[in-house]
Order: C-alpha cells, then structure tokens, then sequence
C-alpha cells in the first residue's frame, strides 16, 4: 500500500440533510388521512336506506370474506335482489361520499 492512498477523516459540522423527508411525519400524515377516510366512509355508510347499508358492510366490510349466498341468507333475499340492493347501494354510498370523484355521469 502506497502512502498517497491514505487520507486522514474530515469532519464537518454542518448537520446532514435527507432529501427523503421526515419519515415519521409522513406516517402521521397517512395514519390522519386513513382515518378521515374511515370517518367519511362512516358516515356515508350512516345514510344509506333499507338494508343497502347492511349489505355493503357485509360485502366489503366484513372481517372475512362472505360470500353471495351467505349475504342473501343473512338479508333474506334472493341473488337477484342481492344485485339490485347492492348496485343501488353503491350509488347511494357514491353520492353521500364527501368527496369527488366517486361519481361518474355519462354523456
């Protein structure tokens, strides 16, 4: 090894910069946003009518997944009821979603 390979350490005092950003303010930031989505799925789930709540709960929302018959058991209808509940569900949660984009209007 040739002595004009070995340097000695330098140090600087000026602090470090990340160009990533603060990673713990960005978790805070999705962990409020997550939860502001609960609360409007919430509430938009809250005015729904008839059974139409109730079905997407069981849809979408159930800890495991249900199946079709399973929901029609459960709601007392039959499959064709099931899609008929649930396309008007789906409009109705759309519409009392407190954000754009949920609906889509054809020309």
């Amino acid at each position: 090894m040739s002595t004009s390979s070995l340097r000695s350490p330098s140090y600087s005092h000026t602090p470090k910069s990340f160009s990533g950003g603060n990673a713990t303010e960005k978790r805070a930031i999705k962990t409020l946003e997550a939860r502001q989505t609960l609360e409007y799925i919430g509430v938009a789930l809250s005015k729904l009518t008839g059974i139409n709540g109730t079905l997407l709960k069981m849809q979408y929302l159930s800890a495991g997944k249900l199946t079709v018959s399973y929901i029609c058991d459960e709601l007392g209808i039959t499959a064709s009821a099931f899609r008929k509940h649930k396309k008007q569900a789906l409009l109705e949660f759309a519409e009392s979603y407190p954000s754009d984009g949920l609906l889509i209007f054809k020309e």
